[in-house]
């Protein structure tokens, strides 16, 4: 798993590769959406290393939507430029992951990171005047 992110990381920060990197997201989004819904909801039933996986998964997908790679990840301390689609769907994922979850705790984790995005954007400074 370390592997794929510091992969992705790489692709992004040298801007070659960049296909690969919307063709891996692509491809996980639409393997989550073949997934009967709810799927990871019995999250007792699901093996450690699943757990491990989804929580490593999240903080990476939440670190690339709001582009801050040093409080996501681990020695990550140069600036990656993510292209928007990649960012898109980083953020299509994390909503499959919370409504394949189906709880509350899920759901809600989602709406306030939508929320954080959206104020985000409100205060970028207008420079046009």
């Amino acid at each position: 798993m370390s592997f794929a992110f510091a992969s992705l990381r790489r692709a992004w920060r040298s801007g070659e590769d960049a296909d690969l990197c919307s063709e891996l997201l692509q491809e996980s989004l639409m393997t989550l959406r073949a997934l009967p819904h709810a799927s990871l909801f019995d999250i007792c039933s699901l093996s450690p290393v699943w757990r491990t996986t989804i929580e490593r998964a999240t903080v990476f997908l939440r670190a690339v939507v709001l582009e801050d790679f040093a409080a996501g990840i681990e020695n990550a301390k140069e600036h990656v430029e993510i292209p928007v689609n990649d960012k898109q769907l980083s953020l299509a994922i994390l909503l499959e992951l919370a409504v394949q979850q189906a709880t509350l705790r899920s759901i809600l984790d989602v709406v306030l990171l939508l929320i954080k995005l959206w104020k985000s954007q409100c205060c970028v400074v207008d420079n046009r005047y």
